[in-house]
């Protein structure tokens, strides 16, 4: 079951400052922060409710939007189904190659849900808070290679020349 960003226990502790634990679906408690300035906590848990709702924008109907804008992506890959080798079931799947592409690579949901979140960020926190969060999402983005940028302006990740 999804947990909404909103969800968990979070309070007040008189000289310790604001904190948030969250209780995972088998009981687990996981402490998200503590001893946070009511600003930090104000940020940290607009940022949190930015994350889930442009995730669950993204991935609910993920078929459906992966549809409408994999023709920007040079390659798209197609689910074939499932094949069992020696008992092991795994998806089998192959690259198709687009025309018209914009961007040079395989389709990659976390484009659009990192600017989407980017997108109510903006809005809703200040500069400073708006610009770490972009440099957060830009290093994740770019984890495996340094190929993305975030454009200000247009406030879309872009692919460096």
């Amino acid at each position: 079951m999804a947990k909404e960003p909103w969800n968990g226990a979070k309070g007040y502790i008189s000289n310790n400052g604001f904190y948030y634990v969250e209780e995972g679906d088998r009981g687990k408690l996981t402490l998200i922060y503590s001893g946070y300035s009511y600003e930090a906590a104000k940020n940290a848990m607009v940022a949190r409710c930015a994350r889930e709702m442009a995730y669950a924008y993204v991935t609910k109907d993920m078929k459906g939007f992966q549809d409408k804008y994999k023709h920007q992506w040079h390659y798209y890959r197609v689910n074939d189904g499932m094949e069992t080798i020696n008992g092991l079931t795994r998806i089998k799947s192959h690259l198709e190659e687009q025309e018209n592409w914009i961007y040079d690579g395989e389709y990659d949901y976390r484009k659009y849900w990192f600017e989407a979140l980017l997108f109510l960020i903006k809005r809703i926190l200040d500069e400073k808070e708006y610009e770490h969060n972009v440099a957060y999402y830009e290093e994740c983005m770019n984890h495996r290679s340094k190929i993305w940028k975030f454009n200000y302006k247009t406030e879309m990740f872009e692919m460096m020349e």
